[in-house]
């Protein structure tokens, strides 16, 4: 698994957890974030297909004009790379939004 994709799924605290669970931390964020991660990985199901096709086209007659260049499947690598970077960062934030709200939540019950 990509090291970007596996650090997304591994990083909110089990407050954070608990807080959405106890309805003090709107679960939205994380919603959006989970719909947004199930199509990319349905996305990146389908680029593994593409590259397992043309895995098994290779040393096929006939089927030389049909397969990916290297740059095509650089592109498709990349492409999913960079998509991991990103959500890595949006679970950043969000994790990082919600620590915040948390910490001004306890702040106001102690005042």
């Amino acid at each position: 698994m990509d090291k970007h994709l596996h650090t997304c799924l591994d990083v909110i605290s089990q407050p954070i957890e608990r807080a959405v669970a106890d309805h003090r931390l709107s679960g939205a964020p994380f919603v959006r974030f989970a719909n947004d991660a199930a199509m990319i990985f349905a996305g990146f199901e389908t680029i593994a297909e593409l590259l397992e096709i043309d895995l098994l086209r290779e040393g096929t007659d006939g089927e030389e004009g049909r397969m990916m260049t290297g740059r095509q499947k650089g592109a498709l690598l990349g492409m999913i790379n960079a998509t991991s970077r990103v959500m890595s960062c949006e679970v950043g934030n969000i994790v990082a939004w919600a620590d915040r709200h948390l910490e001004e939540a306890d702040r106001g019950r102690r005042l």
